[in-house]
């Protein structure tokens, strides 16, 4: 969702190429063989799997063991990001440290 059309013109033609690029895929191909099944246009199709993902996002944070902390985004970020202040470094680390109560919740972390 967009704050308003503009900003949702400005990401889409900034995203073009991704997007072309998505359309060359095997993936694209397999969603237009399944909107063919389905008979239903590209657009119905895709809000569908859309809709269905969405769902299954909710459905995976809900059952997390860790709550309102993205744990791999968090890890992705130290292990990736060149330039990353002290001080962020310090804040995810506690929050880690402050969260981390159970037994199931070290083991998402591991």
């Amino acid at each position: 969702m967009f704050a308003d059309d503009a900003w949702g013109a400005k990401e889409l033609s900034a995203n073009v190429p991704r997007i072309e690029g998505w359309r060359r895929t095997l993936s694209y191909q397999y969603l237009l063989v399944v909107c063919r099944i389905l008979k239903t246009s590209a657009t119905v199709c895709m809000n569908g799997i859309l809709t269905l993902i969405i769902k299954d996002f909710a459905k995976v944070r809900a059952t997390q063991a860790i709550q309102g902390f993205d744990v791999l985004h968090q890890f992705y970020r130290l292990r990736y990001t060149k330039n990353i202040p002290n001080a962020e470094v310090e804040l995810i680390m506690r929050a880690l440290a402050d969260n981390l109560q159970s037994y199931e919740q070290v083991v998402e972390v591991s």
